[in-house]
């Protein structure tokens, strides 16, 4: 997710195809690797956090870069939406509507998210009727099915009276708190993107901003989480 900041606030490239397929943990550790000075501020949080983030060593790589956008350039639409299973829903809504899509910074960061629910479903070993539903809905090749799926899910984990869900399994009940607060900032954080003119001078401040507000959350979180994962089974 830094890196991915980086590439947009420091080089003015949207990466527009965050997915599990391009999100890589690298065999061994890269020492060395400093936070660019765009994000300073964030660096200094990071370095706040030495019992959980190295901020001058790197674990993992955002790679393929084939659909990323120069946002400086004139804003071009295209067919190109992302990978299905971890897309926006405002993306996955204009693919329905057979529409070329235009990627904002925010939805790169609603990716991030999915993957993660996505691989944690896909690591559950046994799963409710529920999940099980979300699983094949996000792994669907009909984009009305991915859509509406999308959508009754972010309500889910966003609406508190509903992501305090008892029945989740083993794999996503450390991670409901987090999914709901990363669902939650999303929302807000599209909602003052998409109010902004979309030029870069405008829009690298605020994505710089919401990439720090997930590092937050995501730090208020780490220490509950579960080290290791049970085999995968589906």
């Amino acid at each position: 997710m830094i890196g991915h900041c980086a590439l947009f606030t420091e080089g003015g490239y949207l990466h527009r195809d965050v997915s599990d397929g391009t999100i890589m943990l690298l065999p061994k550790t890269m020492k060395d690797r400093k936070i660019p000075a765009r994000l300073s501020q964030l660096q200094i949080l990071l370095c706040s956090l030495t019992s959980v983030i190295d901020s001058m060593e790197c674990t993992a790589v955002l790679i393929d870069g084939d659909a990323a956008r120069n946002w400086s350039k004139d804003e071009r639409p295209s067919r190109r939406y992302g990978t299905r299973p971890f897309i926006s829903t405002r993306v996955a809504r204009q693919a329905l509507l057979a529409r070329p899509a235009s990627h904002y910074p925010t939805d790169d960061l609603r990716s991030f998210i999915w993957v993660l629910l996505h691989c944690l479903i896909r690591w559950s070993t046994k799963l409710t009727p529920k999940e099980r539903l979300w699983w094949n809905a996000l792994n669907s090749d009909e984009f009305d099915i991915l859509y509406h799926a999308k959508l009754g899910i972010v309500v889910e984990w966003t609406k508190t009276s509903l992501f305090k869900n008892p029945d989740l399994p083993p794999t996503l009940l450390p991670f409901r708190d987090l999914l709901h607060d990363l669902f939650t900032k999303a929302d807000f954080y599209e909602d003052a993107i998409l109010s902004k003119e979309h030029s870069l001078t405008n829009l690298a401040p605020l994505f710089d901003s919401a990439c720090k507000a997930f590092v937050q959350i995501l730090e208020r979180h780490i220490y509950l989480l579960p080290v290791e994962f049970p085999d995968a089974t589906m």
